[in-house]
């Protein structure tokens, strides 16, 4: 059992960066079995709820109440599937506020991770990361979780794949990041920055289907 395994080291903390579980969840069986007579929105809502819940629910049940999770590309439907102009493309709100509801926030809604880093704020308000891109300290280290992922126009090609999403950070969320950056030097009990996203450290990436 891996969460037995993990629990060997006792970790005050756990990383996770994305793919947790494989979307797309598009269609009519999968809106039949999960929307309960609603709509593709909320099948993808409610798969969420249960996939991404249960998860959670299963980690904290075995001691683990702090977890820092990086959204990956099948949290955002999979990157397979983000054709310009495709469903799932025109999907990719639902499927990051879905995945944020659950990892993101308490029982009562409210953002975990909302203590600011000196002057800059723990997320990036008004940008389309605000809910999953965020600074967490704890201790002497800071903990940076970013959402990599950009969609300039669900219709439009991005990148070297030609698809809709791409890794880019505009500069809206890239001055954040710079912001949290350069507070997180001036505190001095911050020892350590550490930075996850789910993300090639290059590309293009050599591969193949």
């Amino acid at each position: 059992n891996s969460i037995k395994d993990m629990q060997k080291h006792a970790p005050q903390l756990l990383l996770l960066d994305g793919d947790l579980a494989s979307g797309p969840w598009v269609g009519e069986e999968w809106i039949s079995r999960f929307a309960y007579g609603g709509t593709q929105e909320e099948a993808i809502i409610n798969i969420c709820k249960i996939a991404y819940g249960n998860l959670k629910k299963r980690f904290e049940e075995n001691g683990f109440d702090k977890i820092l999770v990086a959204i990956g590309d099948h949290e955002l439907g999979d990157d397979s599937n983000w054709e310009p102009g495709s469903e799932v493309s025109h999907l990719l709100p639902i499927y990051r506020d879905a995945f944020q509801r659950i990892w993101n926030r308490d029982g009562q809604g409210n953002f975990i991770y909302s203590n600011p880093v000196g002057s800059a704020e723990s997320r990036p308000v008004g940008t389309p990361w605000e809910n999953t891109s965020f600074a967490y300290k704890f201790k002497n280290i800071l903990f940076v979780t970013v959402d990599i992922y950009d969609q300039p126009d669900p219709d439009q090609p991005v990148g070297y794949q030609k698809r809709s999403v791409y890794a880019n950070m505009p500069k809206d969320h890239l001055r954040w990041f710079e912001n949290v950056l350069k507070e997180a030097k001036k505190d001095q009990e911050i020892k350590h920055i550490i930075v996850q996203a789910h993300s090639p450290v290059l590309s293009p990436v050599r591969g193949q289907r």
